[in-house]
């Protein structure tokens, strides 16, 4: 029926396999793929475990030029549907894209808002510093690569044929891909679509709190320094295991783990041996705990659709990061409590508040970020395949 192929910046993994309904799209006939250019996009090989029933959904590229001769041989019937805003690293892909005249999609979903707060000079300066120190030399030498590419993709830039988004009134990733006649489509986010369509229950015989991972400090964010951070593994892993088990002492709740889906399982044990670890299950593992503790994971977006309350986690380990400001965000955001487990001595901290829901920034949270006004429950899946053939007629 078609081919569709799916790009994004990181790597390919069970929850995008899910998010973006693979295995209905290949059910229906279309051949749905995921080209494998994290790396570079990211200029740098991000570790990667595609578990082994979904591999043969991913195609993985030696070089970017091998990229311009796959397009050439699939230029008909074929649509690609990308998370990629259009900057210098990604010009190469979107040069090949609009050189070999290929139909694409954008597909733009729930994204935690930037929050502009004032800086003191200080701390502008300590930044600076930072990003001094913190020069990737790989970029610096790709520069004039990028610039090349940059400047003859923007002489063949071809609008996107739609804008698929589930954001209300905030600032677009793409704006120089989405046109006057780009089509603007409202979809509910694959999170809220994935939340609604849940059916099957954990098999979990007790009242239990999730905490969820984001695989601090080997996570890919680490390395390429988009999270700035001055602790060790050691360090965070005893800290947060320590808290888990007060925590579940002072409330009498088992505290579980929702896996990060980067998580390799070399970093298995990262965890005590006592916390059940779940992969590929945090929507459930949200939707029957009596109470969420999290850093400022995107998985607060389940919460939200849940009404589940929020505990935020900070942290000593967190001073001299950029970790602090993201979880400070969340409060804003969310309404939520904050708790710094390093200093907690006793359970004087356990308190009602700590359970408290604001529902009134939550149901803010869900109109902005999950589900536009305008939209249906239609997911982004939806209206690609409503839209198909006139995408590709449209080239």
């Amino acid at each position: 029926m078609g081919n569709i192929y799916f790009i994004d910046r990181f790597p390919f993994n069970r929850e995008f396999y899910n998010r973006n309904e693979f295995k209905r799209l290949k059910t229906l006939g279309y051949n749905v793929k995921f080209l494998e250019l994290s790396r570079f996009l990211k200029r740098k090989i991000l570790p990667n475990d595609i578990a082994e029933d979904i591999r043969d959904y991913a195609i993985r590229f030696k070089s970017r030029k091998e990229l311009d001769y796959f397009f050439k041989e699939r230029k008909a019937n074929t649509l690609i549907v990308t998370t990629v805003p259009f900057v210098s690293s990604s010009a190469w892909m979107y040069y090949y894209i609009f050189k070999n005249n290929i139909p694409y999609v954008l597909e733009e979903h729930a994204s935690i808002p930037s929050f502009h707060n004032e800086t003191s000079l200080s701390k502008k300066k300590k930044n600076l510093l930072h990003q001094f120190k913190t020069i990737n030399r790989k970029k610096i030498s790709s520069k004039p690569f990028e610039t090349f590419y940059f400047l003859k993709a923007m002489v063949l830039l071809k609008p996107a044929h739609c804008h698929i988004s589930s954001k209300v009134n905030t600032k677009t990733i793409f704006k120089r891909l989405s046109k006057e006649n780009t089509k603007r489509y409202y979809a509910a986010s694959p999170d809220y679509k994935v939340a609604k369509n849940l059916k099957a229950v954990e098999d979990i015989n007790s009242n239990y709190a999730v905490f969820i991972d984001q695989y601090f400090y080997h996570h890919p964010d680490f390395k390429t320094k988009r999270i700035i951070h001055s602790f060790t593994a050691d360090e965070y892993y005893n800290e947060i295991n320590q808290f888990l088990k007060q925590f579940e002492e002072a409330t009498g709740l088992n505290v579980i783990i929702a896996a990060h889906p980067r998580r390799q399982f070399e970093h298995a044990e990262d965890f005590n041996l006592d916390f059940n670890v779940y992969y590929n299950k945090t929507a459930s593992l949200i939707k029957n705990a009596k109470i969420v503790l999290l850093h400022f994971s995107t998985a607060i977006s389940y919460a939200a659709i849940f009404n589940k309350p929020v505990l935020l986690i900070d942290s000593d380990l967190f001073e001299n990061s950029n970790i602090r400001k993201y979880i400070d965000n969340f409060k804003v955001l969310f309404g939520s409590n904050i708790l710094n487990i390093s200093h907690l001595n006793n359970t004087t901290w356990m308190n009602d508040e700590l359970f408290q829901i604001n529902l009134i920034k939550y149901k803010e949270f869900i109109k902005n970020y999950l589900k536009h006004p305008k939209s249906s429950n239609l997911s982004s899946s939806d209206i690609i395949l409503k839209h198909f053939k006139e995408i590709i007629d449209h080239k």
